[in-house]
């Protein structure tokens, strides 16, 4: 019985580490595009992050190698080690096929360009304990509209799953 009443409560907690919010209309991400055709924002509770090179390179390592296939482009976590090591995550640089579009101090944006669509996925540092993470996308074409009203479904479901994997191994 002490279970059962256990498992709902960490449950929710686990829940608030991330949640939706509305559109920060203060990131990095509302610069890059001059039309938007579909964004979105996240909040994530951490615990004392000092610069937000910590959590993304946490981010990238927590992910299973079905997610850095589908979303980087990464096969092999050899590669993506080697691309991680020293990477400053300055304009240009790149972890698979994600370009780091800019960056300062708090956020780092990372996009790529498929050719039918574009879009910007950042992580900003707000304070120690409060990361914020946008995506922005932008259409080039009929296709896309199409490709991202499939996609868009399981869009917002795959963020959460993977901040939460980087949540579970910085707690390691």
């Amino acid at each position: 019985m002490l279970k059962t009443k256990y498992m709902p409560i960490k449950r929710i907690e686990k829940k608030e580490q991330v949640r939706e919010v509305p559109f920060d209309g203060d990131l990095m991400v509302t610069t890059v595009f001059s039309k938007v055709d579909y964004r979105d924002c996240f909040e994530v509770k951490v615990e004392d992050v000092k610069k937000v090179d910590e959590f993304v390179k946490n981010y990238f390592l927590a992910q299973p190698f079905w997610l850095r296939a589908v979303s980087f482009q990464l096969f092999s976590k050899d590669t993506l080690l080697t691309q991680l090591n020293g990477n400053a995550f300055k304009k240009d640089d790149a972890v698979g096929q994600w370009l780091v579009y800019g960056r300062d101090e708090q956020e780092i944006a990372f996009g790529q360009d498929m050719g039918f669509m574009e879009y910007v996925f950042t992580f900003h540092l707000a304070s120690p304990n409060l990361l914020k993470v946008a995506t922005v996308v932008q259409y080039k074409g009929v296709f896309a509209k199409y490709y991202f009203s499939a996609v868009k479904f399981f869009h917002k479901p795959f963020v959460r799953f993977s901040l939460k994997n980087a949540l579970e191994r910085d707690k390691k």
